[in-house]
């Protein structure tokens, strides 16, 4: 369970329409549909000149007619030097920090199910494309996005299940999907309708998921949660994750 891995197995979970990786990173690219997943990471584990990744960050964006995006991570082993030389260097080259995040992670070994995790029969699996579609009516996104997520969610190849919550008028309240790589489940998706708020659909939903994880035998599971999120971090503490590390943006506009 250490920042690789999940790195790793996160790029499955939630797959990019194009990845190029490179020496010194990895770029990834999803059109308009995530911001956050058309993004370069550099690769901690080598010496990484920024004026060279500046250069072919920009020039791999320009080309898809998005803006720069260098996402930095910071936790062990990466060097907390080189860490903070790239990312000043971007900043005094007019990268802005966005979406400061944390990753937290839960040992499977030791989890036992909640008695309550299926209560009243009103949640299903689902198929990627009704996941999809509650999703998108959750989150209210712009439907124009919706093919794309499409298409994305298409590419996952590992062992997935999406779960969806309806209320007594069969309307999506809750939505959350998980992707089993190498022994790590990641959980993403996690949404939840603001009319049924503090009602417990997000703790039931992330319970569900890890209950079919450790079926499947997931060793541990991992997930992102903004780190301005108290919420969401709260609930997944009670849940007992731990963070691992964390990560944010610096994009140039």
């Amino acid at each position: 369970m250490n920042i690789m891995e999940i790195e790793q197995a996160s790029r499955f979970s939630w797959p990019s329409l194009e990845e190029q990786q490179l020496p010194f990173g990895i770029f990834c690219y999803a059109a308009r549909a995530n911001r956050c997943l058309s993004t370069m990471t550099p690769n901690f584990e080598i010496r990484v000149d920024p004026q060279e990744l500046k250069e072919k960050t920009e020039r791999f964006f320009r080309k898809r007619n998005l803006p720069a995006k260098v996402r930095l991570l910071k936790g062990s082993p990466i060097d907390p030097l080189q860490l903070s030389t790239l990312d000043h260097s971007l900043k005094i080259a007019g990268y802005c920090l966005e979406a400061p995040s944390r990753v937290m992670a839960l040992n499977l070994d030791p989890y036992e199910p909640e008695s309550h995790i299926c209560p009243h029969g009103d949640w299903h699996y689902s198929d990627p494309n009704d996941w999809v579609k509650a999703w998108h009516y959750l989150r209210k996104r712009d439907h124009d996005l919706l093919p794309i997520h499409r298409v994305t969610l298409g590419r996952i190849t590992d062992p997935c299940c999406f779960l969806l919550f309806h209320d007594y008028l069969s309307r999506p309240v809750a939505s959350g999907f998980a992707v089993l790589h190498n022994g790590a489940l990641g959980i993403h998706g996690v949404a939840t309708s603001k009319h049924n708020l503090r009602e417990g659909y997000a703790t039931k939903l992330v319970n569900q998921l890890l209950h079919w994880g450790k079926r499947k035998g997931a060793k541990y599971a991992y997930l992102e949660v903004g780190s301005a999120n108290v919420t969401a971090l709260n609930l997944y503490t009670k849940l007992g994750f731990n963070e691992v590390y964390k990560y944010w943006h610096r994009a140039r506009h």
